[in-house]
């Protein structure tokens, strides 16, 4: 019975972190010349970067599940 405890709480935790590390960390624009363009940093580490023209480039989290995990809990004080 332990180790489906376990599992949802792995999934729980799992759904926790999805929805977390979508909340933005941090926005900047920029105009400059009547160009411009403006960035976003999820609480992963992903970015995504709007410009003038409507094109997006984005860019992956670089941190494993485990370092998600490691950044949760100092966000929110707590630990699995």
């Amino acid at each position: 019975m332990t180790e489906y405890t376990q599992m949802v709480a792995l999934q729980s935790l799992k759904r926790k972190i999805e929805k977390w590390s979508k909340v933005i960390k941090q926005h900047y624009a920029e105009t400059r010349y009547g160009d411009g363009y403006y960035e976003c940093t999820y609480n992963d580490d992903s970015r995504e970067v709007h410009y003038n023209d409507g094109s997006v480039k984005k860019t992956e989290s670089p941190h494993t599940f485990e370092e998600l995990v490691r950044m949760y809990e100092q966000d929110h004080g707590e630990e699995w």
